[in-house]
């Protein structure tokens, strides 16, 4: 599973809440109440149960938001752009000599 990224990342671009933003999420992400002006994610992708995908290391690797989720800085929402296969992340590795190893998506 992706995951979500921390409000905190979101901040970066939207700004923070003493310039007017989006405040942080300071609620346990465990709790299903919906706070007023919080975020509420909402899956774009669905990947298979055997594929781990981290957010954190394509991050690492400089790998930009727009690479795998399209142009998400001119979106109102979020929406699938690409297939996101398994053959759009070997294309992805190959390109940049990342790791084609199986065990490090599959599990």
């Amino acid at each position: 599973m992706s995951g979500v990224p921390p409000v905190e990342r979101c901040v970066g671009c939207h700004g923070s809440a003493l310039l007017g933003g989006i405040e942080p999420i300071t609620r346990a992400w465990t709790d299903n109440h919906q706070p007023p002006f919080e975020i509420r994610w909402n899956r774009v992708y669905a990947l298979p149960d055997f594929v781990k995908f981290v957010h954190k290391p394509h991050i690492w690797a400089g790998v930009a938001c727009q690479e795998c989720h399209g142009p998400v800085e001119t979106m109102d929402r979020v929406v699938p752009v690409y297939e996101i296969n398994m053959g759009f992340c070997i294309d992805c590795h190959v390109k940049r000599g990342a790791t084609q190893d199986c065990f490090v998506c599959h599990h």
